[in-house]
């Protein structure tokens, strides 16, 4: 027969995006959002997104976790120290002095006279300014629009799903975290963003793919940049 056979999903769960998930959200129009049990459930963005959770307050229109930096978008950027700790301490950097200090390996991208740009440790600027997300979430840079299954947003889902199915706790939480600040963010906070989002969903998809193949780190440490 022509295609190719693919398993069903079971415990009535649906086919998301390529993932069996217990239910399948419109990006678009609502928001992913889990219980305290992680039971899984959509939200419409019109009426605010998920609710928030115990330890949560709401910054803006969206739920952070309470020790978490709630910053004037207007004028600071959010940022985060990845160094040394899974989960990151948060804090705001006003952008009159320059943002967020960019880490190791990072470099400061897309800045201008209107904007300060990101940290990245990939930039597509000049000839390439479109960020693709390719096979197992690589990123890459193309003078055209992306393909449509390479844009970030059609990719939301799939990391999703690949966090929840093989990532650890901590980096569940950090993608659910990337991907709500994504949504509220200024054009060159997304950017750095999606970086983040999609270089930590290419370390879990590597790392899965390792342990497919039989090999197992012993020890490894919480680091996607």
């Amino acid at each position: 027969f022509k295609g190719r056979w693919r398993m069903p999903c079971q415990n009535g769960q649906v086919k998301c995006h390529g993932f069996c998930l217990d239910v399948c959200c419109d990006h678009e129009t609502e928001d992913t959002c889990f219980d305290e049990d992680l039971n899984m459930f959509c939200a419409s963005l019109s009426d605010g997104g998920c609710p928030c959770g115990n330890g949560e307050v709401r910054c803006g229109s969206f739920c952070i976790d309470a020790d978490t930096a709630c910053c004037d978008r207007d004028k600071e950027e959010y940022c985060v120290d990845w160094e040394g700790t899974a989960k990151g301490d948060s804090y705001c950097h006003v952008y009159d002095d320059g943002g967020c200090p960019c880490g190791a390996g990072e470099s400061r991208c897309g800045a201008d006279e209107s904007t300060i740009g990101y940290c990245s440790s990939i930039c597509c600027e000049g000839d390439e300014p479109n960020l693709c997300i390719g096979e197992g979430f690589k990123m890459y840079c193309a003078a055209a629009e992306c393909a449509l299954n390479d844009r970030f947003d059609r990719n939301q889902q799939k990391m999703i799903g690949v966090t929840r199915s093989y990532g650890l706790a901590e980096e569940q939480d950090i993608i659910f975290k990337l991907l709500r600040l994504h949504r509220e963010a200024g054009d060159a906070e997304k950017r750095r963003l999606e970086v983040e989002a999609a270089s930590l969903a290419h370390t879990i998809e590597s790392r899965r793919a390792h342990a497919k193949k039989g090999f197992q780190p012993r020890n490894y440490e919480l680091s996607y940049m």
